[in-house]
């Protein structure tokens, strides 16, 4: 009866846990485009202390440096990209320890219907306020 018990305790316990597991899909829309467009950031000679866009196709397509009239500005826009890519690149951003950073991601989140909380926890524990990095 009590070896019963721990395995009914136990597949209950593996049944919660696989419940709480992410189920969605987190690869950025145009995954050829994304590693493209990293693989070209990291061949760019990058000054510290400059502006940063950091996002998806509205950011990369973006004519900042125009825009503003700035020809200092770093575009880190990829399109198709979701805020999962975007942890995977923020570290290099940290590295260019921006003056100021402007992000625009989630969009493509929402289109694959990740959960709104999870897309708000990415952008602003992940890119922002996580291990210190932009807070």
């Amino acid at each position: 009866m009590k070896n019963f018990i721990f395995c009914l305790l136990g597949i209950l316990l593996t049944t919660l846990t696989y419940a709480q597991k992410r189920t969605y899909d987190t690869v950025p829309n145009l995954p050829e485009h994304y590693w493209v467009r990293v693989e070209k950031f990291k061949k760019e000679t990058n000054i510290s202390g400059k502006v940063v866009f950091l996002g998806n196709s509205i950011t990369e397509g973006g004519n900042w440096k125009k825009l503003l009239k700035d020809s200092t500005i770093i575009n880190r826009g990829i399109s198709g990209d979701n805020t999962f890519g975007v942890i995977a690149r923020i570290d290099e951003i940290v590295k260019l320890k921006p003056a100021s950073l402007f992000i625009l991601i989630g969009t493509n989140d929402l289109s694959k219907k990740i959960p709104d909380e999870i897309v708000i926890e990415n952008i602003f524990y992940h890119c922002i306020a996580g291990k210190g990095r932009f807070a």
